[in-house]
């Protein structure tokens, strides 16, 4: 099981491992199987004798696909959750809080210009954008599979806010935020959610604008935001929103990004 911030990890895993070519499809299946997981548990920073380490957080949430489980009744990890429908919970967790953090460091560090995730979460600036973005996500998760509003904004305040401003946690953008490409892309954590509010003619507005905060993102030691502020260099922002976020040229939400990112310094 590929517990990692995915849509659905295991069977990216899984096509990983046949495409080396080592072993077949049939011949991996008879090996073992294969559920994929939607996993949550915070680690962030931590100095520990005086030497730089992580810290994991105590709460988590495990959810395990049942129905590719051998037995599916069985509990191979004890403390898990095990769903039907995983894709609801990779969502959620996904689209709100993944969806959350990541913005929280692209708006910081291009409109305030921030290092630290913190504080864009207690700048009284930024937060409400930051929320609303979450929100958005949350209402077409309400909309697809009929989650109740006041769960997911007590979901969005427990397991996102409050989790990732207690004190002493310290959450460096450049980690945070780092891979943009992969976090704009069409089925991650800011596109996917905005690609499912505009199909049900929901706003999507502070998410397209988290996009546009994340065209501007730059941090050392990361390929994926050397790759995007070469290309945006040599092509145009208008070629990249449409290369990596795969909205249509001239589209409504290819407008709100451009106009977004026009406004950013």
């Amino acid at each position: 099981m590929a517990c990692e911030n995915a849509i659905m990890g295991t069977d990216i895993l899984k096509k990983a491992m046949i495409e080396t070519g080592i072993l077949t499809a049939e011949q991996i299946d008879e090996i073992a199987v294969y559920p994929n997981t939607a996993v949550d548990r915070m680690v962030f920073g931590g100095v520990h004798n005086g030497k730089e380490g992580i810290e994991i957080g105590d709460a988590f949430e495990l959810a395990i696909e049942r129905g590719k489980l051998i037995d599916p009744d069985s509990e191979p990890i004890k403390g898990a959750e095990y769903v039907d429908d995983l894709m609801m919970y990779l969502q959620r967790k996904i689209y709100i809080i993944n969806c959350g953090h990541a913005i929280a460091g692209y708006y910081g560090q291009a409109i305030k210009g921030y290092e630290i995730v913190q504080d864009a979460l207690r700048d009284p600036d930024l937060l409400p954008d930051i929320r609303s973005a979450m929100l958005e996500s949350a209402s077409a998760l309400e909309k697809k599979y009929g989650f109740a509003h006041e769960d997911l904004v007590n979901y969005m305040e427990t397991m996102m806010i409050k989790r990732f401003t207690t004190p002493g946690v310290v959450d460096p953008i450049a980690r945070v935020s780092r891979e943009p490409i992969r976090k704009i892309s069409p089925n991650d954590r800011i596109m996917g959610p905005a690609y499912q509010c505009e199909e049900y003619g929901l706003d999507n507005f502070h998410l397209l604008k988290g996009v546009a905060c994340a065209l501007k993102f730059k941090a050392e030691d990361d390929p994926q935001a050397d790759e995007l502020q070469k290309f945006i260099a040599e092509n145009g922002v208008e070629a990249a929103v449409v290369k990596y976020t795969g909205v249509a040229e001239g589209s409504r939400m290819y407008n709100v990004i451009l106009e977004e990112y026009k406004k950013l310094a």
